[in-house]
């Protein structure tokens, strides 16, 4: 758990962007296990952590292993928002889809691997996309930032996949981000 002061204050800025990809072990467990299907060893993050019809819905899914497959976002209405069929990065293995103004409901993020049995081929996590604005979460005492989760190799495989699409850029370019303060 990091602290105010000291080297948590120093390293706010950098980790306060990676806060959006925090996943529960048990939200990653329960994506990937199905009855006589053996774990995938992949997490699945929406961001923002509470999602609303007013921010882009960003959601990341990373994989151990080079999965073959599509990554998709099936709005509401039943409708195909994003899709995903490149597979990044390795290892982690990871897709990214994005919807810039997503509609209020329940959204599916669906990763449809290719080579898996078919009982274990689709694997879907719901998102629900709030229509108001959600109230700040909120911190106990002394932490910089609320606490939700430990460190453990699903969160370790979202940061990572995350890093690298910080700084996927053509190499003739140099990247550049906002001020995070």
């Amino acid at each position: 758990m990091l602290r105010s002061g000291g080297f948590a204050a120093a390293a706010a800025s950098l980790l306060l962007a990676g806060t959006f990809f925090v996943v529960t072990r048990s939200e990653a467990r329960a994506a990937t296990t199905a009855v006589g299907c053996q774990d995938a060893e992949f997490a699945m993050l929406a961001a923002p952590l509470a999602p609303w019809k007013g921010a882009p819905l960003r959601v990341l899914v990373a994989a151990e292993q080079a999965l073959d497959g599509e990554f998709a976002l099936i709005a509401p209405d039943g409708s195909v928002a994003a899709k995903s069929r490149e597979r990044n990065g390795g290892p982690p293995y990871f897709w990214i889809a994005e919807v810039a103004t997503p509609a209020a409901g329940t959204w599916h993020a669906t990763l449809v691997r290719e080579a898996a049995p078919e009982a274990c081929r689709t694997i879907t996590r719901e998102i629900v996309v709030s229509a108001q604005k959600p109230p700040r979460p909120s911190t106990a005492p002394g932490s910089v930032w609320p606490i939700r989760n430990s460190w453990n190799r699903a969160t370790e495989n979202l940061f990572s996949a995350w890093i690298a699409k910080l700084f996927d850029a053509p190499l003739d370019t140099e990247p550049s981000w906002k001020a995070w303060h």
